[in-house]
């Protein structure tokens, strides 16, 4: 009887353990997906003249579709929770476009400030190849 208590609570462990594992992994795609949708073109910069607003908007509006069909298809969620589910990323990538907008200026400004002080130590020759590397 004490043999079988001790497999079972070891059994027990490892399937809480898997189960752990598991939804870390669920978790941390999630946000993943989540960053990416909100902020991978606005980590970039401003966004080019040459790229009309709308072409942008539609790959973002892709993407969010596609994260909400995959965690559809994953977790087997119902209408009302797929409605649900569009709304909170809706409202989360709103939110890190704020997030983004506020902070991106002091991005920008150490990131030219880290360029100036690498240009300062480097040679002419290499300046013109550590421009091209920025591009």
């Amino acid at each position: 009887m004490e043999v079988l208590t001790k497999m079972n609570s070891k059994s027990g462990i490892v399937v809480l353990w898997c189960v752990i594992f598991i939804l870390g992994g669920a978790a941390g795609w999630f946000g993943n997906c989540i960053y990416r949708s909100a902020s991978a073109d606005q980590a970039a910069g401003p966004q080019k003249e040459s790229q009309p607003k709308k072409e942008k908007n539609d790959d973002k509006d892709a993407e969010l579709e596609e994260l909400v069909a995959g965690l559809v298809r994953e977790l087997g969620l119902d209408a009302g929770q797929q409605e649900a589910l569009k709304n909170i990323l809706f409202e989360t990538r709103l939110k890190y476009q704020e997030l983004n907008k506020e902070f991106y200026p002091r991005y920008k400004v150490m990131r030219d400030e880290s360029d100036d002080r690498i240009r300062s130590i480097l040679r002419d020759d290499q300046k013109g190849l550590f421009e091209g590397m920025l591009k």
